[in-house]
């Protein structure tokens, strides 16, 4: 009696680097599949079957595994409906070998193998492996010395001051590796220099620019095509600090001469840039405090829906402040309307925070990382104070952080397992999951305009003026619920107006457990006396409990 024999399922993979040639009916694409078809073909005998789904990337590099069809392919085998992968050469499907050690963890896992069609060989045994780790090093070799050939002649190209493509900067246009001078846009380049040469600060540059109307070069971008937009600071500065301007090409940090004809003068461009020069040095000094120093959160902070924290500054008559802002307050490309989402929080308070937070996870963990002289770097953290670690240390415990994610009521945080692995002494294996990624609880409190954030849970605290206001109105109400006064005999005697007893009667109905919160310190954190001279509370209880909660969401930023 003969069993069944098992289907194989197989799926072929295809990949091109380029998009030469992929218009043309019969690409590389094609022969690769039809290669991999006939020997799927040749092994029937076997039960191998061609699935009828293609996978075929076009013009995507194979050193990198972000491509759609092969993230699609992935998908299928996961899920278990595929059994065999079928490429051409094992270069197709990746040329690093740190990603085929991930392609092929996840083949095993989902018990899927996979055939090179052009490269005989068995990967079950010892030996096959050996072959298939050496091509995929050759070929991740070819790789490596292609990208080092392009980068080497596109820096010979630009120190002969050749036009070696991209996006051209505005003013110019491309031709036959040259840059040659739009006369509209230029124009528009001299004025933008004259403009800061007169006013001297990127800020009034701005608005002299929006004033008059100027816009950016239509976008290049699929999304945007064709439109145009008000010039931001940062696209005003990359214009000023940029030595094309002057016939120069930059490559890294090199400059060379170029061919192409230069559109400012090089008296005006040496200026622009001493007047960079000198505010920066202005910038620098006035850092003391800390304001300005570069923060190790930079590009690491984000708020709950995953946009960018960004850093702004701001001032008082006696200091510069700096702040961590949701990127889409601050981004000011685009039309934009106003979005209470987002995050407006001290830098300094969050980055101290932030350190407590971590230090807090090394003591739960049972690790101390110690300073210099060794002695016990991590100290108990108070919840209503944001940290007391020195400065050395707030700044080591901030490297750690590879991801923080900053939401209502918690800050999420992933650290480097590397990077805590070596201040703990431990091998990354022993890095625990407690200090890979966890939650720390933190508050925000407001005292007028001055925001304070509190890492830790906070203990109650009772608002003696809420209170007041709320033993006011029930006594008043009583007086005027037994006959004893009326509104205007209360007030006569008070020496204040009717509405201001008015406002206080409207407390005495409040839910008897919203009045508990503020005689215990619980109430809601916008609560207080002055939010209450405005706030219309609904007259049944649950509708106020809603609202209040409704409220406290609205306005946590």
């Amino acid at each position: 009696m003969h069993s069944e024999k098992r289907i194989v399922r197989c799926a072929i993979y295809t990949r091109k680097s380029s998009e030469e040639g992929l218009e043309q009916e019969f690409n590389s694409l094609d022969a690769q599949y039809e290669a991999c078809s006939a020997y799927i073909a040749s092994q029937k005998s076997e039960g191998w079957k061609r699935l009828s789904g293609r996978y075929d990337d076009g013009g995507i590099s194979g050193g990198t595994l972000e491509r759609p069809s092969l993230t699609r392919l992935m998908a299928d085998i996961d899920a278990g409906r595929v059994d065999l992968v079928v490429v051409y050469k094992i270069d197709r499907l990746t040329r690093s070998l740190m990603d085929f050690v991930k392609l092929v963890e996840r083949f095993d896992k989902a018990k899927c193998s996979f055939v090179s069609v052009t490269q005989s060989f068995n990967t079950a045994t010892s030996m096959g492996r050996l072959t298939l780790n050496v091509l995929l090093s050759f070929a991740q070799f070819e790789r490596e010395v292609t990208a080092e050939r392009i980068r080497d002649k596109i820096a010979a190209s630009k120190k002969k001051g050749i036009w070696m493509g991209g996006i051209p900067p505005l003013g110019y246009r491309p031709k036959d590796r040259e840059l040659i001078v739009e006369p509209v846009e230029a124009e528009q380049v001299r004025e933008i220099f004259r403009l800061f040469l007169e006013k001297q600060c990127l800020g009034k540059l701005k608005k002299e620019v929006d004033r008059l109307g100027m816009r950016t070069r239509p976008s290049w971008t699929e999304k945007r095509k064709g439109q145009t937009f008000q010039y931001t600071r940062g696209h005003l500065r990359g214009i000023l600090m940029n030595p094309i301007y002057v016939g120069d090409l930059r490559h890294k940090n090199e400059i060379h001469s170029g061919r192409h004809t230069a559109i400012i003068v090089r008296e005006d461009w040496d200026k622009v840039q001493s007047i960079f020069m000198a505010k920066s040095h202005a910038v620098r000094g006035r850092g003391r405090d800390g304001a300005m120093k570069r923060s190790p959160l930079t590009g690491r902070l984000f708020d709950e829906t995953g946009d960018r924290l960004a850093t702004t500054y701001g001032a008082n008559s006696k200091r510069r402040l700096r702040y961590f802002v949701s990127a889409r307050l601050t981004d000011r490309s685009f039309d934009r309307t106003d979005d209470r989402t987002g995050w407006r929080i001290p830098a300094i308070q969050t980055e101290q925070l932030l350190a407590a937070a971590i230090n807090q996870a090394l003591k739960d963990a049972g690790h101390f990382p110690n300073s210099e002289d060794g002695a016990n770097a991590a100290h108990t953290v108070e919840s209503t104070v944001a940290t007391v670690l020195s400065d050395s240390e707030q700044s080591a415990l901030l490297n750690l952080v590879e991801k923080a994610h900053v939401r209502l009521g918690h800050l999420d945080i992933n650290l480097q397992p590397k990077k805590v692995a070596a201040l703990l002494n431990i091998s990354v294996a022993d890095v625990p999951d407690t200090l890979r990624a966890f939650s720390a609880p933190f508050h925000r409190r407001r005292r007028g305009v001055e925001t304070k954030l509190i890492f830790g849970h906070q203990a109650p605290a009772v608002d003696p003026v809420l209170l007041k206001w709320v033993a006011r109105g029930w006594v008043w109400w009583k007086e005027i619920r037994t006959g004893k006064a009326s509104v205007h005999e209360i007030a006569e005697r008070e020496k204040v107006t009717a509405r201001f007893i008015s406002m206080h009667l409207e407390l005495a109905f409040m839910a008897p457990d919203v009045i508990a919160s503020v005689v215990d310190g619980r109430h809601p954190s916008f609560m207080n006396a002055q939010a209450l001279r405005t706030l219309r509370l609904p007259p049944t209880w649950t509708e106020q409990r809603s609202a209040l909660t409704e409220l406290e969401v609205a306005r946590r930023r």
